[in-house]
């Protein structure tokens, strides 16, 4: 099994908003919000064949008790405690992915950094939450790599509420509250 080199590492303040579109108002928000804003999230673009339905699969379900009853090796299954800590999260089509994979990534790197590795092509956002993040992101990385994906891009992040909120807008009316 082919490994990563990790020669980069960002834990940075962000001062835009990223997090997907769940709207305001949603009894559901707050909390997710809240929660995402808590500690570390490590965001990857996955790439491979198929790499949004793959990675799908591998997330399961996003309710972690209907994953653990229909998909019981998937990662939200092993890893999620509930609707809202889930492990992770994955881009929902190869659109999704480019707008999502757009606000963490970017196409160049800001003036003074290394621009990124991100390559934008057959490929799916995939966020780990900070539940995860600090207790087994080195098992979900390798069964990422055990899939057959390349990761091309990492980043660590501790996202501010604002960031959080711009990233759920973009599933605003797409997922069931």
């Amino acid at each position: 099994m082919e490994r990563i080199l990790l020669f980069g590492h960002e834990n940075l303040p962000i001062s835009h908003p990223i997090l997907p579109d769940f709207p305001p108002g949603k009894p559901f928000y707050d909390k997710l919000v809240d929660f995402m804003t808590s500690d570390v999230c490590v965001a990857m673009e996955l790439i491979g064949k198929n790499a949004v339905a793959t990675w799908r699969t591998m997330m399961g379900p996003t309710d972690t008790q209907t994953a653990q009853e229909q998909a019981p090796q998937s990662i939200r299954a092993l890893y999620g405690t509930d609707q809202t800590r889930n492990a992770c999260h994955g881009s929902d089509s190869s659109q999704s992915a480019a707008r999502e994979l757009a606000l963490f990534f970017g196409k160049t790197g800001k003036s003074g950094q290394i621009p990124t590795t991100a390559i934008f092509n057959n490929c799916s956002l995939c966020l780990v939450k900070p539940h995860v993040v600090m207790s087994s992101l080195g098992d979900v990385i390798d069964r990422i790599l055990a899939e057959g994906f390349e990761v091309s891009a990492l980043k660590m992040w501790s996202l501010p509420k604002n960031i959080v909120e711009e990233f759920l807008e973009v599933y605003r009316g797409i997922l069931p509250e």
